[in-house]
């Protein structure tokens, strides 16, 4: 699984863009990382074919999330 910030629309509502994005992943194991209350992402773990149909979203901008590791 790979940790993917995806950025939406900020100027749409924030539960409907957010519902479309998770409902593209339907079907395919995926988990939320994380949300946040004022910037207009969400944190997810998706596998390949996850990233694929991600990449596929109209009107979002993906970032790969690298965790930091204990030293």
């Amino acid at each position: 699984m790979e940790r993917v910030i995806v950025q939406f629309n900020p100027h749409g509502d924030r539960d409907s863009e957010i519902r479309r994005i998770l409902d593209a992943l339907d079907g395919l194991p995926h988990k939320v990382a994380s949300t946040f209350e004022v910037t207009p992402a969400i944190v997810l773990e998706v596998n390949a074919k996850g990233m694929e149909r991600l990449r596929a979203l109209p009107g979002v901008t993906l970032q790969m999330d690298s965790l930091s590791r204990p030293n």
